[in-house]
């Protein structure tokens, strides 16, 4: 809980709000920097992301964390933000070896008709996830604190299970293209041996 009252630290906010994966104003002709994939904590209001340069510069001895990069959004891996921030409730996945959450809000993800995966729940922006989890993202988890500037306080919908959004089950899919069909042989049964 921030000092202001709001259910999230200070630096969340401000972290929502950043570019990562820029080019760096500072040091654009760095071999060593150049990609803006850090966040110091401590000086979340004025720094935003940083380039690996400009956090070992101007924050030694801050608390620096790297965003990481999955699949063209931002990722958090949940072992750097434990003890900073709650996740519980946020679909974590394995990236490398190492289980993240998503940053950002990430969309409903088309249905495929040979999905391995049931989804269970439904996260407000219209996001499958698994039983265990109610968000997709942190920007779900703390609305107030979304990066399009929505500062809106409000609790988030509950999570839509399948059973609430309809009584009746959907009609099973049409297989699409078999490759394979009713094998049509020849009759054997003409011929005289």
């Amino acid at each position: 809980v921030s000092a202001d009252g709001e259910r999230w630290p200070r630096w969340l906010r401000p972290m929502m709000s950043a570019r990562f994966y820029t080019p760096c104003k500072t040091h654009p002709d760095s071999r060593r920097g150049g990609v803006r994939a850090m966040f110091c904590l401590d000086c979340a209001d004025v720094a935003g992301a940083l380039c690996s340069l400009c956090a070992d510069q101007g924050h030694r001895g801050h608390h620096v964390i790297r965003v990481r990069r999955s699949t063209y959004s931002s990722v958090l891996i949940v072992a750097d933000v434990r003890g900073l921030l709650d996740v519980d409730g946020v679909q974590t996945y394995v990236i490398n070896g190492a289980r993240v959450v998503f940053l950002r809000e990430r969309g409903p993800q088309q249905r495929h008709a040979r999905s391995a995966w049931s989804f269970v729940n439904q996260c407000g922006c219209g996001r499958g996830l698994l039983e265990a989890f109610r968000f997709c993202s942190l920007s779900c988890k703390f609305p107030g604190c979304r990066h399009d500037g929505n500062a809106s306080s409000s609790p988030p919908s509950p999570p839509r299970n399948a059973a609430d959004q309809a009584s009746t089950p959907p009609p099973p899919p049409q297989p699409a293209h078999r490759r394979k069909g009713i094998p049509h042989r020849a009759p054997f049964g003409n011929l005289a041996v």
